[in-house]
Parts: C-alpha cells; sequence; structure tokens
C-alpha cells in the first residue's frame, strides 16, 4: 500500500499526463490507451486454474474486487439477479477521474479482462467519485 503522499503524487503525474495527452491525440484515441492500461495491468494477475463456469466466474469476480481495493477503492458484489454489480465506496482514481472522466475506462478494463465478461462502467461523478460496473448475467 502507497502513503497518502506518494498516492497523491501518482494522482499529480496521471492528471498531468492525461492533461498533456489531451494536446497530442484524441478522445478516442486517449480512451484507447486507458483500456490497453487497463488491460496490462490485469495481465500481472496470476491465471486462475481450471475449474467449473460458475465456480471461475466467482473467483474472477472476487478478484476483481481484491484488485480495486488493492488500488484503494473500497469495493463489494452484488448480485440483483438480472446482472453483477460491482460497487465502490469510494474510487482510487478520484482526483484524476474528477478532470478526467474517461479514466475510468482504465478500470473497465482492467476488470473486464480479469472476470473474462464485458463490464460497463457506470461510476458516480457527481460529489465524490465512486466505482461502479455492471456484468449481464
Amino acid at each position: 500500500m502507497h502513503s497518502q503522499t506518494g498516492s497523491k503524487a501518482y494522482d499529480l503525474l496521471l492528471n498531468q499526463l492525461l492533461h498533456l495527452l489531451e494536446s497530442r491525440i484524441t478522445q478516442v484515441e486517449k480512451g484507447e490507451l486507458l483500456r490497453d492500461v487497463g488491460l496490462r495491468l490485469a495481465d500481472v494477475r496470476a491465471p486462475l486454474p481450471t475449474v467449473s463456469r460458475e465456480a471461475e466466474l466467482r473467483k474472477r469476480l472476487k478478484n476483481a474486487v481484491d484488485v480495486l481495493q488493492d488500488l484503494g477503492g473500497l469495493a463489494e458484489l452484488e448480485d440483483t439477479g438480472d446482472e453483477i454489480v460491482i460497487r465502490g465506496f469510494s474510487c482510487p482514481l478520484a482526483s484524476v477521474v474528477r478532470e478526467h472522466p474517461e479514466a475510468c475506462q482504465l478500470a473497465e478494463a482492467l476488470l473486464a479482462e480479469i472476470i473474462g465478461a464485458p463490464v460497463r462502467e457506470a461510476c458516480v461523478r457527481n460529489g465524490e467519485p465512486r466505482c461502479l460496473f455492471r456484468l449481464t448475467k
């Protein structure tokens, strides 16, 4: 876990990098770049052993929540019947998301890669940013 000061330094660095990218590439390219970063982050996770499809999905969902928590966001799983929701009570990129809401695409790609299924980002950005990702069953 990074110290609070270290975390602020990373936030400042990422914000400046995203500002610089805005002057050099299109919004679409920036979104693709952030998704690629999320995919690369997912690649560092250990592969899952072969188990039943349902057991593998549960394990992958738990891994996804663990990753969000490792990044500094408190999150939990919620099964609504039609979909599975990963609900965050904070956002590990909050200070970046305020200026660059597209940074949530990084987390969306990361979680989709870990889970192995499409995930839709529906993060809360009014007030204090909070993560919210939806996975249709």
